[in-house]
Order: C-alpha cells, then sequence, then structure tokens
C-alpha cells in the first residue's frame, strides 16, 4: 500500500551539467511523487522530468524476452549464457521477427551483449512478408549492457519486423523485444 511504501533510493548525478537515468522496474502508478534528497555536494539542486505512458495504453511487451516468440536466433533481453543474442556473420545480414499475427508495435528496445553492440539499425516491416516497408534509423546502443528504449511514432502495424544493422562495436550483436498490443 502506498502509506506503507518505504520509497526507493536512486542514484543522482556526479556533476551539475550530466544527465542520470534512473529506471522505475516494475513500473507504478501514481498521481504524486515525492523526492528527498538523502545526500548532496553544496546544497542540494534537481531538475528531473518523469516519462511515463497511460495506464490503458499499448505498450505491452510482445513475446521476445518471456520467449513467448519462438527463436527470432535467441535475441532476448536480459539473457545470460554463451548464445545470449542475434550475432550477424557479416553486415548483409538482419533480424527478423515473426509476431505470428498482425500487432500494433509501439516500441523497440534494444541491448548489445558481451562487449559488442549495433550502433545503429533500420527497421522495415511487411504484414504479409512479400514486400517490406522502410520505417526509420534508430540510434542503438554505445555498449553492451545498457538497454535504449524508442518510442515509434506512428506505430507500426504488422506482422513482420526486419532490423538491419548499419553500424556497431566491434561486432554485430543485438538482444531486442518489441513493446505493443493487438490492432483492436
Amino acid at each position: 500500500t502506498p502509506s506503507s511504501d518505504k520509497g526507493r533510493l536512486f542514484e543522482g548525478n556526479s556533476d551539475a551539467h550530466g544527465i542520470k537515468d534512473n529506471h522505475i522496474d516494475p513500473p507504478i502508478i501514481a498521481r504524486y511523487i515525492r523526492v528527498y534528497p538523502t545526500d548532496s555536494y553544496n546544497r542540494p539542486t534537481l531538475r528531473m522530468e518523469l516519462l511515463g505512458c497511460e495506464v490503458k495504453g499499448c505498450s505491452l511487451p510482445l513475446g521476445m524476452e518471456n520467449g513467448e516468440i519462438k527463436n527470432p536466433s535467441l535475441a532476448r533481453l536480459n539473457q545470460e549464457g554463451r548464445v545470449n543474442a542475434w550475432q550477424s556473420n557479416n553486415n548483409q545480414q538482419w533480424l527478423q521477427i515473426d509476431l505470428l499475427k498482425a500487432k500494433k508495435i509501439t516500441a523497440i528496445t534494444t541491448q548489445g551483449c558481451k562487449s559488442m553492440s549495433t550502433e545503429q539499425f533500420v527497421i522495415i516491416f511487411s504484414p504479409l512478408i512479400h514486400y517490406f516497408v522502410y520505417f526509420q534509423v534508430f540510434v542503438g546502443n554505445k555498449n553492451s549492457s545498457r538497454q535504449v528504449k524508442h518510442f515509434l511514432n506512428p506505430p507500426i502495424f504488422s506482422r513482420f519486423i526486419r532490423i538491419i544493422p548499419k553500424t556497431w562495436n566491434r561486432s554485430i550483436c543485438l538482444r531486442v523485444e518489441l513493446f505493443g498490443c493487438d490492432p483492436s
């Protein structure tokens, strides 16, 4: 309950000009957020922006991380082990995800693996696999551990998504989750 919640401790930035991202996971539903500085240099000061979404929105994971989408080269977020991501053998390959039926896709999260990452990629999509439509170029990951999330505006309505790497660090390596809902 809100009255018994002791809150969460987040790390702030270490200088006056940097930006520190903190993610609330699992997400919360709130009308008010109260911030209590616990440590500061000189005086406590804060500029803050909260990012969220509508409660009844279309932003559910579409099944990569939990395994609902079967084996798109095991490109799942937060997986450990030897084979924990999609890796390309050359720069002419792409990762294709079949959602099994058309979905409304509203966001994509990417992550690198080990010491490799895909720094820039293109998304193309197709409702029927015969004809793919170019969507957009995205900035991916600069390191292998941090997740980067992009909201698709406008959303994509499609069954098939292809992610085409354009630039990368060391080697093409990618873990991914798509977010959205049924189009109804």
